[in-house]
């Protein structure tokens, strides 16, 4: 099947599907990955389908890598006794993190 094709039949399958939860049908996601295999673009096949590349991407068994790293530090505090924090830590979202003794 091309990806013309299958792009008219999800637009109509979204159109006429009962519910907005409803999962996209196996069959669409056989096709979009055999186009990606013979592309060997699955971002730009997810694109023009309206998929989620990641979805796509797990579904053909590749590996999702994060894209953002995360390193974690160890920190060495004195011993204090206090109700205060003796670390305080706000991320660029306002989520404020305390750390008690």
């Amino acid at each position: 099947m091309t990806i013309e094709k299958l792009i008219i039949k999800i637009q109509e399958w979204r159109k006429n599907k009962k519910s907005l939860s409803e999962k996209i049908p196996i069959f669409f996601w056989k096709e979009a990955i055999k186009l990606a295999k013979e592309s060997g673009k699955p971002a730009s096949v997810a694109s023009k389908l309206g998929l989620n590349c990641r979805d796509l991407k797990r579904k053909m068994g590749l590996s999702v890598k994060n894209k953002k790293e995360i390193n974690f530090k160890e920190l060495m505090l004195q011993k204090s006794v206090a109700s205060n924090p003796i670390l305080e830590l706000t991320t660029s979202m306002g989520m404020t993190i305390k750390v008690y003794q």
